[in-house]
């Protein structure tokens, strides 16, 4: 657990598939920060030439917990990768990315 967030299922196989595993420590930071933080806002991160954007798209409630859609997009190797996810945070505080 990272900030409040919660780095496994979708988080770990989808999102950051691409990146390589020295990199998630600083992207689940700013994935983290972006969770908690404000809507619209772009977060960035940075790891040698490696650098990434989160950005919470949209906040929601489903199934009476409070929920975000979000963009993500990591450049690698000099390839980027963009993808779109939802979150939601559960009662005890972290977030729990949907599969």
């Amino acid at each position: 657990v990272v900030g409040g967030a919660i780095l496994g299922g979708m988080l770990g196989n989808a999102v950051s598939r691409d990146m390589p595993c020295e990199d998630h420590p600083y992207a689940f930071r700013v994935y983290a920060q972006g969770l908690n933080g404000d809507v619209g806002h772009r977060y960035a991160w940075r790891h040698d030439n490696d650098y990434g954007y989160f950005t919470p798209q949209r906040e929601y409630r489903r199934d009476g917990y409070v929920c975000r859609s979000f963009t993500e997009t990591t450049y690698v190797h000099g390839e980027s990768h963009t993808r779109s996810g939802s979150a939601c945070r559960m009662r005890d505080g972290n977030w729990r990315f949907d599969d």
